[in-house]
């Protein structure tokens, strides 16, 4: 994965923000950095998720968290009996936090996005690349696999 290939590419890692979801697929991100050292990646979470991933300044030069809107309304206070709703909220917030961070990304790295990254349980990256291809925009796809993801050139 190193090379002139790869001295361009932005991948965008749309990471789901509940339970364990983040943590593994940062953990192969990192891996994938290393070894594709002038890639840039744009790890995509919300706020409370990457300051618990990132809070060490476990981060390399090429992986830079973006927080996306969680969807809670600003006077939301967590409760157990409804514990599910933080998930809820999040939800109806997808594409549009995820596309809205990742706009933000392609300008502050100045590189368009590529690739489009995501964990098996999290379809999102399927929606964004139907919705943002037949609106022009142009980047690979990870097929998502449970627990494996495989870059398809674009």
């Amino acid at each position: 994965m190193s090379g002139a290939n790869n001295d361009l590419k932005h991948i965008a890692v749309l990471a789901f923000p509940f339970a364990t979801h983040a943590a593994p697929l940062l953990s192969l991100v990192r891996k994938l950095s290393t070894m594709a050292p002038q890639t840039k990646f744009s790890f995509f979470s919300t706020k409370q998720s990457n300051n618990k991933l990132f809070q060490n300044g476990g981060r390399l030069e090429n992986i830079k968290p973006y927080n996306v809107n969680d969807g809670l309304p600003e006077d939301y206070v967590f409760s157990m009996e409804n514990s599910h709703e933080p998930v809820e909220y999040f939800l109806k917030a997808v594409p549009g936090n995820f596309k809205q961070a990742m706009d933000v990304a392609g300008q502050v790295i100045g590189r368009e996005i590529t690739c489009i990254m995501s964990d098996a349980f999290f379809g999102l990256g399927r929606i964004l690349h139907t919705n943002c291809t037949s609106h022009g925009c142009h980047f690979g796809l990870l097929d998502l696999v449970p627990s494996f993801c495989i870059l398809k050139p674009i």
